[in-house]
C-alpha cells in the first residue's frame, strides 16, 4: 500500500540536574583552576551570535530540561580552548579557539559544533560531580591526584564519544579533522609545557581522540540501521536497535521514537478494519497485518511499552509536545478514550499553544478526535473534528474523512515500480547477503540473537553495507550505503547533492517519507534516499532482506 508519511521523526534532549560541586571546572584541557581574566564578549558580537547558534542548537538537540542549561560566553581570553563550570552553571569558548574552528572552512561549524558539545557533554554526564565525589574518598593526596587524572581522563574520552553523538543529532556532520584541529590547538595553546599528570601531551590526546572517534562512528551506523530498519518495517529489531542505544545515551528523542516503533510493531498485531484510520503518529507508516484480535494480550502489551517510552521522554521534558500527542494515539489504541482524549487536548494541543516548535500538533489533537470519535461511532462530531483540522491545512484529516464518509482514495500503490535492480556501482546486495566479503569494520551484539555487523567499501570506495543478522540468519537486513565523497549515481541518475525534487522527478513518490532531526529518507521498493540540509541528497542506501 502507498504510504506517504507527513510527520516528523525526532525529539531533542535537555540537561540533568547539577548539586553544587566543589570541582569549579572541566576545560578541552581539564585545566581546573580558575581565572579572573574571561570577561565576555557582547552578545551583539557578531562572532557571538555565530558560536551561540551552535550552542542553541545542541541545547534543544539534547532536549533534557530538568535542569536550566548552562549559560554561554565567548571572551578573549586564551588560556583553556573552552570549559564548563559547573557550579554557574557555565560554558566559556575562547575567541581564539573559534578561530581555530574557522580555519576549517566548510567543516569549520562541525568543528565548533565538536568543540562545543565536548563541553555540553561534561555537564550532560556529571563529570565535575563524579571528579569531586570520588576524590572525597581518597585516603591522601597523591591517591587522590592519581585518581583526579584517571577520571579525567575517562571524563574527556567520554565527552569525545558521546559530545560527537550530541553534534550529529543536533544535525551537524561529524567532524573527521579532530587529528588536525588538536595540532592547531596544541601549536596555538602552549600545552605541552604543562604538567603531564594533569594535560595529556598531543600524542596521547590524538590516542584518545582516536578511540572516541572508532566508537562514535560504531554509535552512529547503529542509529543509522535502527532508522533503516524502521524505515522497511522491521520494527521489532530497529526497537532491539535503539534500546541498545540507550545503554549508552539517552535522550528524548531515542525514547519517543522507541515508543513510535513500538507502536508500529503493535499495529501489526491488529486486522485493517480495526486502524482503517492514521494516526497522528510522528511517524506514520501505516502499518497492516492479519493476524487479528488472537494477539490482542502482545500488542497491548507492546502500546504499554510505549507508553513507558513516551513518559520516559516526558520526565526529560515535561513540555515535549510529541511524547503527549504519540502517548494519546497509544491510548486510542487501548480504547482508553478518556486518557486519549485527555493527552490530545490537555497536554498537547495545549502545550502546542505555547511552542511554536509543536504548533502542528494541535491540529494534529483535532484528528486524533476526530479519530476517536469514528471509533465510538460518532460520525458527526467526528466529521467535525476532521473539518476543523482540514480547516487547518491537515491533509491527514482529508484522509481520514474520506475513510469515514466511504469515499474512494483512489490510487494507493506506489505509481513508481522498479524496471531494474538498484546498485551502487555493480554491487550485487544479494549475492553479497549470501556470502558476506571485505572489510568487516565493526561487530555488535544488540541484545541476544541480534546481532550489528558493517563492512566497508565491498566493491566501490566510500560505501559501506549495514547489515542486522537475527538468530544466525533466520532473519537478516542488509543495506549498502554510499559514503561521503560518493561518485556514481543511482540507477536512475541521482547523485550526491542533488535535490529533492530531482528524486521524486526520477522516483516519483515514495513509499513512504521518513522525517529525522537531520533530515529525511525517503523509501522505494529498492532504495532509501537520505535528503540532509538544504533539501540535497547527502546519501542513498540499497537494500535487501531475507528469511529462511
Amino acid at each position: 500500500m502507498y504510504v506517504k508519511n507527513i510527520f516528523p521523526f525526532f525529539c531533542c534532549i535537555f540537561l540533568l540536574a547539577m548539586p553544587a560541586l566543589h570541582a569549579q571546572s572541566t576545560s578541552f584541557v581539564f585545566k581546573p583552576e580558575a581565572d579572573d581574566d574571561a570577561t565576555p564578549l557582547p552578545p551583539e558580537n557578531s562572532t557571538y551570535k555565530a558560536a551561540y547558534e551552535v550552542y542553541r542548537n545542541l541545547v534543544h538537540a539534547r532536549g533534557d530540561n530538568r535542569f536550566p542549561a548552562p549559560r554561554f560566553e565567548m571572551t578573549g581570553r586564551s588560556k583553556k580552548v573552552a570549559e564548563i563550570l559547573y557550579n554557574e552553571p557555565l560554558i566559556l569558548l575562547e575567541e581564539k579557539a573559534y578561530g581555530i574552528c574557522r580555519s576549517f572552512g566548510p567543516d569549520s561549524t562541525n568543528a565548533l559544533a565538536q568543540l562545543l558539545a565536548h563541553e555540553l557533554t561534561h555537564y550532560y554526564e556529571k563529570h565535575g560531580w563524579n571528579l569531586d565525589f570520588s576524590s572525597s574518598f581518597a585516603a591522601s593526596k597523591p591517591i587522590k591526584d592519581s585518581l583526579k587524572v584517571a577520571l579525567s581522563l575517562l571524563n574527556e574520552t567520554q565527552a569525545d564519544y558521546l559530545g560527537g553523538f550530541l553534534a550529529y543529532s543536533a544535525g551537524y556532520d561529524v567532524f573527521e579533522g579532530n587529528s588536525a584541529f588538536l595540532d592547531k590547538v596544541y601549536k596555538t595553546y602552549p600545552l605541552d609545557t604543562l604538567d603531564e599528570s594533569t594535560h595529556p601531551n598531543l600524542a596521547k590526546r590524538r590516542a584518545m581522540t582516536k578511540a572516541s572517534a572508532e566508537k562514535l562512528a560504531e554509535l552512529i551506523e547503529i542509529f543509522e540501521t535502527a532508522n533503516y530498519l524502521a524505515a522497511i518495517g522491521k520494527y521489532a529489531d530497529a526497537r532491539a536497535f535503539y534500546k541498545n542505544i540507550l545503554k549508552t545515551y539517552q535522550s528524548r528523542e531515542i525514547y519517543n521514537n522507541l515508543g513510535v516503533i513500538t507502536i508500529f510493531e503493535a499495529l501489526t498485531y491488529f486486522n485493517e478494519s480495526e486502524v482503517k484510520y492514521r494516526l497522528p503518529l510522528q511517524l506514520d507508516l501505516e502499518p497492516r497485518s492479519s493476524k487479528g484480535s488472537g494477539f490482542a494480550d502482545t500488542r497491548n502489551g507492546l502500546l504499554e511499552e510505549a507508553i513507558r517510552y513516551f513518559d520516559s521522554a516526558i520526565s526529560l521534558d515535561e513540555d515535549y509536545v510529541p511524547a503527549y500527542l504519540n502517548k494519546a494515539c497509544a491510548y486510542t489504541l487501548l480504547e482508553d478514550y478518556e486518557r486519549a482524549n485527555f493527552y490530545a487536548t490537555r497536554e498537547a494541543a495545549q502545550r502546542a499553544q505555547n511552542n511554536p516548535a509543536f504548533a502542528k500538533a494541535a491540529t494534529d489533537a483535532l484528528v486524533l478526535q476526530g479519530i476517536i470519535a469514528a471509533r465510538q461511532e460518532d460520525k458527526a462530531k467526528a466529521e467535525a473534528f476532521f473539518g476543523l483540522a482540514i480547516g487547518q491545512g491537515s491533509n491527514l484529516a482529508k484522509y481520514n474523512k474520506k475513510v469515514l464518509l466511504g469515499i474512494d482514495q483512489g490510487e494507493t500503490e506506489s505509481p513508481f515500480s522498479m524496471s531494474a535492480p538498484e546498485k551502487v556501482d555493480d554491487f550485487d546486495l544479494p549475492l553479497f547477503s549470501r556470502s558476506p566479503f571485505g572489510k568487516q569494520a565493526y561487530t555488535e551484539k544488540v541484545e541476544d540473537k541480534l546481532m550489528f555487523f558493517e563492512f566497508t567499501a565491498p566493491a566501490p570506495k566510500n560505501s559501506k553495507v549495514l547489515i542486522s543478522q537475527y538468530n544466525n540468519g533466520e532473519r537478516n537486513a542488509f543495506f549498502h550505503i554510499t559514503g561521503k565523497g560518493y561518485q556514481g549515481k543511482s540507477g536512475r541518475n541521482i547523485k550526491i547533492g542533488d535535490s529533492l525534487k530531482a528524486v521524486t522527478d526520477a522516483y516519483k513518490e515514495p513509499l513512504r517519507t521518513i522525517e529525522l532531526s537531520n533530515g529525511q529518507l525517503l523509501v522505494y521498493n529498492q532504495v532509501i534516499f537520505r535528503i540532509g540540509m538544504g533539501d540535497k541528497v547527502k546519501s542513498w542506501a540499497v537494500y535487501y532482506s531475507s528469511s529462511r
